[in-house]
């Protein structure tokens, strides 16, 4: 609700605005759309079959597109110029960026030997203890008859007259637009605007007018690479590609203040031939055409199944194969636990085989648009404790590891104690079944480290100083480790870095800056919610 309520508000901002979007600007949103995109380019079908899936129509979409770049060009303002308090970027800068070096022991678990074996009640009461871990899962086994469009697609011949047809309509979708790689100033007022352009007539440098006149860092005068029509205010976009490359533009204005540009280089028009898309517009082409089929296929199949016929029948009155998985559990495996082929990356088939009763049959189930599938649960084994005598080795392995792992945290505890009067941790190592290393200088989030240690360790040598000791537990080692040194972060020897935190924290105040203005727009429209609706509706 919240969220609808501030897409409504900023709705309704961008009509007070007057700003609009062309049917022009959708197209290529929509075409440009990465869940739309085939080996070729802009793919109908999957357009299609996407609206499809999430119950829309093509006008429907349209709409919530149009709606979304309004939004959009209404909040660029807000990603534009916003500035960072130096004082808070080198805080920050400095906060992430400083290094530690510590000494680190290292007591591996199978460095420590179990003397005795365990005896049967032991063992047994360990099996049941740690039950969880020696219980096989409930498996399902099955009978499944599938339809894929990819199968289909390779018996389909496409001839020359549909590529060159389907190359015609098309031919939008091959061709690039010219584009241009633009920057630019925005000033509060026209005087500072023909302030900057004239030190721009006399040859200053874009970036140094930039910051000098509007405060902006170069970074925030980026654009980008962009089409005419990926420039969301019009007048802006006819300036930038009326402009010559390295030329700066007269001061132009919009509803978010005077501008002036700057094209830095320039991408011409490019159109891609049939012979250049022709092996793509053949997989498209079938691949439509293989799903054509296969909806007519499903169609029929489930057809015949309505009439009370069994999967293996109605697969064989539609030519399709039936397969038998003798078991699958809930994670796509076999009993051996090995993948099934054809089943990993289906997580639907699992999860109607794991909701269907044994016995029953399962309705024709989609995936994705490019298949369906349906299925027949024909036994269950319940999940079940494996005996004790099928698994006795397995079981004291598990009881050996849990006795490593319990005389290394004791060795970890002495050996903390010894590193505290110790000068030299090398030697020590020696004596007490511990790997010794020197880290290099290493970051909170472990950058730097040549070998990995644990998580909790990084996080606790960065709470010490200098000379104390803390130990941490990992999956097959122990580890004591002494802070060695402190290399603080030195902000001015790192241009770049800082400059990638400070874009970081502009973003955030921009987002921040977003809802201030989402609250002030409900304020000036009086939000109100209706609690006791609101409760009903739950």
């Amino acid at each position: 609700l919240e969220r609808r309520i501030q897409r409504t508000l900023f709705d309704l901002a961008a009509v007070d605005l007057g700003l609009i979007i062309s049917d022009d600007g959708i197209r290529q949103q929509i075409q440009n759309d990465q869940q739309f995109q085939g080996p070729g380019g802009f793919d109908r079908t999957q357009f299609r079959q996407t609206l499809h899936q999430n119950s829309l129509s093509e006008a429907g979409y349209i709409q919530l597109v149009r709606g979304d770049m309004l939004r959009q060009q209404f909040l660029s303002s807000l990603q534009v110029g916003g500035t960072v308090p130096g004082t808070l970027v080198d805080t920050v800068y400095t906060f992430r960026n400083e290094k530690r070096i510590a000494e680190v022991l290292q007591l591996n678990h199978n460095g420590f030997k179990v003397s005795q074996e365990p005896d049967s009640t032991t063992l047994a009461k360990f099996h049941k203890e740690r039950s969880h871990e020696f219980t096989a899962p409930e498996f399902r086994k099955l009978t499944v008859v599938q339809i894929k469009a990819e199968d289909l697609a390779k018996d389909i011949v496409v001839t020359d007259e549909q590529l060159q047809k389907a190359y015609d309509e098309r031919i939008e979708e091959f061709s690039e637009p010219e584009k241009r790689t633009v920057r630019q100033i925005i000033f509060p007022s026209e005087e500072k605007a023909r302030e900057a352009n004239a030190l721009l007539q006399k040859g200053d440098p874009f970036t140094k007018v930039a910051k000098d006149i509007a405060d902006m860092d170069a970074a925030a005068t980026e654009l980008g690479t962009l089409s005419k029509r990926e420039i969301p205010i019009p007048t802006l976009a006819d300036a930038a590609f009326a402009l010559a490359k390295d030329k700066a533009s007269e001061p132009v204005k919009s509803d978010l203040g005077w501008h002036i540009l700057l094209v830095t280089d320039i991408t011409p028009a490019n159109t891609k031939t049939l012979d250049d898309v022709k092996a793509d517009l053949r997989k498209l082409i079938a691949a439509d055409t293989a799903v054509d089929q296969m909806l007519d296929i499903a169609n029929r199949f489930d057809d015949i199944l309505g009439t009370g016929a069994t999967l293996e029948d109605a697969a064989s009155r539609t030519g399709l194969t039936v397969r038998k998985i003798d078991g699958i559990s809930a994670l796509g495996l076999s009993p051996d636990n090995k993948e099934i082929t054809g089943v990993n990356g289906l997580p639907q088939l699992v999860d109607v085989a794991f909701s269907t009763p044994a016995g029953e049959t399962s309705n024709l189930t989609e995936v994705g648009g490019t298949a369906y599938f349906a299925l027949k649960v024909e036994a269950i084994t319940p999940p079940a404790l494996r005996p004790l005598d099928k698994l006795r080795k397995e079981v004291v392995e598990a009881w050996k590891q849990q006795e490593q792992a319990k005389l290394a945290e004791q060795a970890a505890k002495d050996l903390a104690e010894k590193v505290k009067g110790s000068s030299d941790l090398a030697e020590l190592a020696k004596s007490n079944k511990a790997t010794y290393r020197l880290t290099g200088e290493f970051t909170r989030n472990g950058i730097g480290l040549k070998q990995a240690v644990p998580p909790s360790l990084v996080t606790e040598l960065f709470k010490l100083s200098p000379g104390q000791v803390v130990t941490a537990t990992g999956p097959t080692a122990h580890y004591v480790a002494r802070l060695k040194d402190i290399a603080p972060a030195r902000p001015s020897a790192d241009k770049e870095g800082v400059t990638r935190v400070r874009a970081q924290l502009a973003q955030n105040v921009a987002q921040d800056l977003v809802q201030q203005l989402a609250g002030a727009l409900r304020e000036r429209h009086d939000v109100k919610i209706i609690d006791s609706n609101l409760d009903q509706i739950y």
